[in-house]
Order: structure tokens, then C-alpha cells, then sequence
């Protein structure tokens, strides 16, 4: 189960590299758009019309459904370094990003924020991979050993 909880942080981690590609994509084919004559109308830039857009969301879902996944899994890990309290980090972090997306459509500024928790999701997913693999009972020899 160790492996299984590396492998979903690492894909979290992942997720959040191609939330910043596909929105990086979005944005700049709005502006390339825009200074060649082009126009950009409302409904051109939702998620169900834009390719870029859309793939962001539906990432955003895998993302979710990833750091749920990681969080129930954490609980069959039998390891010593609290994979299960970086779980819940990782899931809190997407439901918060997932509320400051949202956010961001009718405050534009809270995109900032929005950013910020990216970064932070990114984190908090590569340290969860990169728990030492110890577990409880390997703690409890060494523990025994030392006194």
C-alpha cells in the first residue's frame, strides 16, 4: 500500500503540473487572440467551448478524485511518519483550490490565491511521496533496541 500512496501523490503532484500547463495555455491563447484582431467573446472563454479551459476543469476533477483516493489509502499504510495527516493536507489543499477557483470567476483578484494553493498542492503531493518508507513495527524494534 506504501507504493500505492507514492504513486497517487506523484500523480497529484503531476495533476497540478498539467493544471499550470493547460491555464498557461488558456491564457496565452486568449492574448494571441486578442493582439491579432481577433475577438474574444464571453462565452469564448468557458470551459465547455475552450479546449484549454476545459481541460483545466477536467483535470481539476482527476486532481480530486486523486487526492481522495490518496487520503482513503492512507489509512492502509501501516508507516510511522503520519501519511495519513499529509493525506488530508493534500485533499483540504484541492477542496480549498477547488472553492478558490470558483472564487475567482466573480473576484478575479482570488485567482492569485488560487495560484498560491497550486503551488502549495504541488508541495504538499512531492512530500507525501517522499515519506520514508518506515513502518510501525521497524520503529518499535528500533525503539527497543535503543533502550
Amino acid at each position: 500500500m506504501r507504493t500505492v500512496y507514492r504513486v497517487l501523490a506523484y500523480l497529484v503532484a503531476l495533476g497540478v503540473v498539467a493544471q499550470a500547463m493547460f491555464i498557461a495555455w488558456g491564457t496565452f491563447t486568449v492574448h494571441h487572440t486578442a493582439n491579432n484582431g481577433g475577438i474574444v467573446a464571453p462565452g469564448d472563454l468557458d470551459p465547455a467551448h475552450a479546449t484549454a479551459f476545459g481541460l483545466h476543469s477536467l483535470n481539476s476533477l482527476i486532481v480530486s478524485v486523486l487526492a481522495l483516493a490518496l487520503f482513503v489509502v492512507s489509512f492502509f499504510t501501516k508507516t510511522v511518519h503520519h501519511r495519513i495527516r499529509w493525506a488530508l493536507a493534500v485533499f483540504l489543499t484541492v477542496v480549498v483550490q477547488g472553492q478558490l477557483g470558483y472564487l475567482a470567476y466573480d473576484l478575479p483578484a482570488v485567482g492569485l490565491l488560487h495560484g498560491l494553493g497550486a503551488l502549495a498542492l504541488f508541495t504538499l503531493a512531492l512530500r507525501s511521496a517522499w515519506l520514508p518508507a518506515g513502518t510501525r513495527e521497524e520503529a518499535k524494534v528500533e525503539a527497543e533496541a535503543l533502550v
